[in-house]
């Protein structure tokens, strides 16, 4: 997207920086309580 234009650079950036921020809650947040509730911690 960035490479053919449809966006800035600090679009893409900012983007970037959300999705790592909603991966990071998932990875921190839903994951161990999905594994507690399938039991495995």
């Amino acid at each position: 997207m960035f490479g053919a234009g449809y966006v800035t650079q600090g679009e893409w950036w900012k983007a970037g920086f959300l999705m790592s921020l909603v991966y990071m809650f998932v990875w921190l947040v839903v994951g161990p309580l999905w594994w507690q509730f399938l039991g495995h911690v």
